[in-house]
């Protein structure tokens, strides 16, 4: 099984059924709860970025609003320090 934070969550339906179709039993599992938290964290009205080193993991809608982009494929990959 990958470290989490090995590889990013997936950002839309085509790459997430491409990582379900080619993983183990615990990959699937790992991906699905990546994306129950996904779907959460992008419920939330406040911000909330999620930073590994410094770079920017994951941002949600109400990140990317306060952060002034246009998505948060504008702010993933980017330094936050």
């Amino acid at each position: 099984m990958t470290d989490a934070t090995d590889t990013p969550a997936p950002h839309n339906l085509n790459e997430t059924t491409s990582a379900v179709a080619s993983s183990g039993e615990d990959d699937i599992i790992q991906t699905v709860s990546s994306l129950a938290l996904h779907d959460i964290l992008n419920a939330l009205s406040d911000m909330v970025c999620v930073s590994i080193d410094g770079t920017i993991r994951h941002v949600n809608a109400a990140g990317v609003k306060v952060l002034g982009a246009d998505s948060a494929d504008d702010l993933i990959g980017r330094n936050f320090q």
